[in-house]
């Protein structure tokens, strides 16, 4: 997994020593120094580069001034006349020529998935930028009138100028979250890019995250409903055929959940690829979880080669502690376990690219809540006068009236009346009148309660429409999209040593998606419905009418039948009593109503509060055991089919 680290500013931020010692945090990984400037004020490394370097994805380049360019990933320029220039004087070069041109404004000029720095001790200036839609993540702390960064946050929190202190408060937020979304991290004193964003350093001024791209308004991409879906096939395949020109592959795959997306993109890369392209599917016993019927429908509607692999309790109690640790970030999504093993499957299938399907509910409304909130919507269009005679109507109700229509007519009101977004926010059991029963008096003095909300809003608000449906997937792309689901894939495809890509992330489709009217993509609160209707010919009916699902695991059920599953989340609850943030009484609360399946909302955080936990305790480890721990290291021996060979020196 290649990372990018460094820092620029102050002497004080070390040397070639300390590069050494942040590289040290990958052990078993090769790894490139830059130039650290004779003041020790600039440095630059590079670590993770596979023997395969001339197809991996990452680069460096210096120029004779001493200027620096390094990236992770695949960025290409959206001008013809740069990208010509690339293929003279290679990609790093040219990055570092537009950035004499451009200065801040290089990573405007860019498409693709990267993390990107530049480096100018000449001007005394850094850039920082990721990838429109945060695919790839750069982390950065201000230290000693400097700046530290990294593309992980491992290797960041590794510097001794970055204060890693775990608060009351960003526990708080993961809770609510159960991730750590952009630009907050899990640490006190660091931060993280969103996605579309830049950052400049220039010694003496406050550092900013300012936006470089801004999707189309919703509406600016107009026609006839049939010419659009015709454009909407080909862009979809110009963007599968696309990945592939731009990702070196050998062997490409797909993941093949059997949804939506995944069977679109598979079928593409099997036109594109050739009959028997292999596709990669999850199965499960419990069949409220199994979608394999329908993988398999679509891997023989398409000609493709289907490998299918069940997953049980005993693999998530063997792979669940090396998973947690092997995150940056303490990471809730259960998905990330069955993600791994896919992408596991592939790399030892022989697949070097493994194409995903997410991003299409973002791109063509597919979320549930979008339909919910359109329903919502619909009270405000109500004259003030009735608004209020039924708020105050419906309020009087008894409480034995709660579970009838009237009930529900009261909650509906209630939550009609909150404005966006915080009526889409589910706070699930961290409601504010309670929080004094989850969390200690100490940790509570130190909490912000609105703070996370505050993200939200500010993301809402970016948007820059009033089209309901369009400002929900604006928010969706940062909150669902690059701090969830792209964390959980791009995490299971490092680990299982694969390189991931997104063709529904292609940025002309993306561009185009973000400019069809919300009328086309919901009608008659149909959820995706263009985008089904312009399916139909292509996917089996089966796969356009099944419910949505995704990549979720029974952890619940089978936490109450394996007894080492338990005994881990046990385990985990006892030492996470002792850091004093969640009263003890509550969290023995939230075992008895798991252990007895009494209240699903207390359940649903078990698996959260485990991997904070494991991923604690963690980063309390030496640095070379956490490694070693992590699937897909040599010396990790929980898991030995995921072992590979130490990784050889590269040269850049």
């Amino acid at each position: 997994m290649p990372a990018l680290f460094g820092w620029i500013g102050s002497v004080r931020l070390g040397g070639s020593n300390q590069l050494l010692r942040l590289a040290a945090t990958r052990p078993g990984e090769s790894w490139n120094a830059g130039d650290t400037a004779a003041n020790g004020a600039c440095a630059l490394g590079i670590c993770g580069v596979p023997d395969t370097a001339d197809r991996a994805p990452v680069g460096y380049g210096r120029d004779e001034a001493g200027r620096q360019v390094a990236f992770i990933g695949r960025p290409r320029f959206r001008a013809q006349a740069w990208q010509a220039r690339v293929g003279e004087i290679g990609l790093p070069a040219a990055l570092l020529q537009a950035y004499l041109a451009r200065g801040d404004g290089l990573a405007a000029q860019l498409v693709g998935a990267f993390a990107l720095v530049v480096l100018d001790p000449v001007a005394g200036r850094a850039v920082l930028a990721i990838d429109r839609m945060g695919v790839e993540q750069l982390f950065y702390a201000e230290a000693d009138g400097g700046l530290v960064f990294a593309t992980d946050l491992d290797i960041l929190a590794a510097h001794p100028r970055v204060d890693t202190e775990i608060t009351p408060q960003a526990v708080y937020r993961y809770a609510l979250n159960y991730v750590s979304p952009a630009p907050e991290t899990i640490y006190a004193g660091a931060a993280k890019l969103l996605p579309a964003h830049a950052l400049e350093w220039c010694a003496g001024r406050q550092v900013q995250q300012v936006p470089y791209w801004h999707p189309p308004a919703p509406g600016s991409v107009s026609g006839r409903r049939d010419a659009l879906a015709e454009e909407l096939h080909d862009r979809l395949d110009g963007a599968v055929r696309g990945t592939l020109a731009t990702h070196p592959a050998q062997h490409p795959g797909a993941f093949l959940s059997g949804g939506l997306d995944s069977s679109v993109v598979a079928g593409l890369l099997g036109q594109a690829a050739g009959a028997g392209t292999p596709a990669f599917t999850i199965a499960f016993e419990d069949p409220r979880y199994d979608e394999s019927s329908y993988a398999a429908c679509a891997a023989a509607h398409f000609g493709l080669a289907h490998n299918t692999r069940h997953l049980s309790p005993s693999d998530a109690a063997d792979l669940v502690p090396t998973l947690a640790a092997a995150c940056d970030e303490p990471f809730g999504n259960s998905s990330l376990l069955p993600a791994y093993v896919c992408a596991r499957m592939a790399r030892e299938a022989g697949v070097d690219l493994l194409l995903a399907g997410d991003g299409g509910d973002e791109l063509f409304a597919g979320n549930k809540r979008y339909v919910e909130q359109k329903i919502l919507g619909l009270y405000g269009h109500l004259p003030g006068a009735v608004r209020a005679g039924l708020s105050t109507t419906l309020s009087a109700l008894p409480s034995r009236l709660a579970v009838s229509w009237l009930g529900k007519a009261q909650r509906y009101v209630a939550r009609a009346a909150q404005p966006m977004p915080e009526r889409m926010i589910e706070s699930g059991i961290y409601r504010r009148d309670v929080l004094d029963h989850i969390f200690t008096a100490d940790a509570l003095a130190e909490i912000e309660v609105d703070a996370p909300a505050a993200t939200w809003r500010r993301h809402y608000a970016e948007a820059g429409t009033d089209d309901l449906v369009h400002a929900m997937q604006r928010l969706d792309w940062r909150v669902t999209l690059s701090d969830n689901d792209l964390r959980k894939v791009q995490r299971a495809g490092a680990l299982a040593g694969v390189e991931i890509a997104y063709p529904m992330l292609d940025p002309g489709l993306v561009e185009f998606a973000a400019g069809l009217p919300s009328n086309l993509l919901i009608q008659r609160f149909r959820l995706r419905a263009f985008f089904k209707d312009a399916m139909v010919g292509f996917l089996p009916q089966s796969i356009l009418t099944k419910p949505k699902h995704g990549f979720g695991m029974p952890f619940s059920e089978w936490t109450r039948s394996d007894a080492g599953l338990w005994a881990l989340v046990v385990d985990a609850f006892a030492a996470l009593k002792t850091r004093k943030i969640f009263r003890a009484d509550f969290l023995d609360q939230v075992l008895r109503a798991h252990a007895d399946d009494s209240d699903p909302e207390l359940s649903a955080i078990v698996w959260d509060l485990l991997m904070l936990e494991i991923w604690w305790q963690a980063r309390e480890a030496p640095v070379d055991r956490r490694v070693a721990q992590a699937p897909g290291h040599p010396d990790h021996r929980s898991d030995p089919a995921s072992a590979v060979d130490a990784l050889p020196e590269a040269s850049l």
